[in-house]
């Protein structure tokens, strides 16, 4: 579902998970966090202003990394972050055979997002607002999207979420101007307890525009939590690929820590990423 072109990042970088919750889960327009797919989702744990901070790598060598922070506003959720992807080494060749390359370059994708996610009562909503610069070589295209999402607590343990994203356009690329990759994201969380566990389920549908061999993937996810400690895994699923991912989350007082693992049916390696949430002051 998500293929990174030899010539460069393109717009799939928005599509990469940007944490390592989200790595070892699925996209789920449910899940909530600092780096939630949901712009109605953004949130904090306590009053404190949230700060994240994640670092890794996709199938390819691709980095990641990323910056996210969220302050509560009465009942609003202000949400500020960066997302970078880079893709190093690409090599630059002329038309006749040679031992080594003319030169070396790099492909990155940067993404400055903001947001702001509204409560009401049972009800939330969320809107985001996004300036994207990709380049590859000499190029380099730059656009703003946006995003929307919405969120309803169906029971005290049931969720339901909707959410679109990368709603915008970029400026060309050589001849062309990059593709942003729409997604619309459906579905929903339920929450279990057993004494002093804590379990929930994730089940949703993407479908996105950018990939014209498999439009669409289906995601599962469980998270189960006793005590400070968590294990996540998840399975997400399209026409022509299988993904399979682990993680381990531990929860401490003022921060946690959380890693995960991605790996895929066709053997293309393993993708990672290590997430550290702070409370601030």
């Amino acid at each position: 579902f998500i293929a990174i072109p030899l010539y460069g990042l393109g717009g799939q970088f928005l599509v990469l998970p940007s944490d390592a919750t989200e790595l070892s889960l699925g996209s789920h327009p449910t899940l909530q966090g600092l780096s939630s797919l949901n712009p109605a989702l953004f949130s904090v744990r306590k009053k404190n202003p949230v700060l994240l901070l994640s670092q890794g790598n996709w199938i390819g060598d691709v980095s990641i990394g990323t910056l996210d922070y969220s302050q509560n506003l009465k009942n609003k959720v202000f949400y500020f972050g960066v997302r970078y992807s880079g893709l190093s080494d690409l090599e630059f060749r002329g038309d006749k055979p040679q031992n080594e390359p003319l030169a070396y370059f790099t492909s990155y994708g940067l993404s400055l997002k903001s947001g702001l996610a509204i409560k009401r009562g049972n009800t939330q909503y969320g809107i985001s607002f996004s300036y994207i610069s990709m380049g590859i070589y000499i190029e380099k295209s730059s656009g703003f999207s946006m995003g929307f999402g919405y969120s309803v607590d169906i029971k005290e343990d049931v969720k339901l979420g909707i959410s679109l994203q990368n709603i915008g356009s970029m400026s060309a690329l050589s001849n062309d101007s990059p593709q942003l990759p729409k997604r619309l994201l459906i579905g929903y969380s339920k929450f279990y307890n057993f004494k002093k566990i804590n379990n929930t389920i994730y089940n949703s549908i993407e479908l996105n525009n950018i990939n014209n061999f498999s439009k669409y993937k289906l995601s599962f996810g469980n998270k189960l939590s006793w005590k400070q400690l968590g294990l996540l895994n998840g399975v997400s699923l399209s026409d022509n690929i299988i993904y399979y991912s682990i993680g381990l989350n531990l929860n401490f007082k003022n921060y946690d820590i959380t890693y995960g693992i991605n790996m895929n049916s066709f053997n293309l390696g393993i993708a990672q990423i290590i997430s550290l949430r702070l409370d601030l002051p």
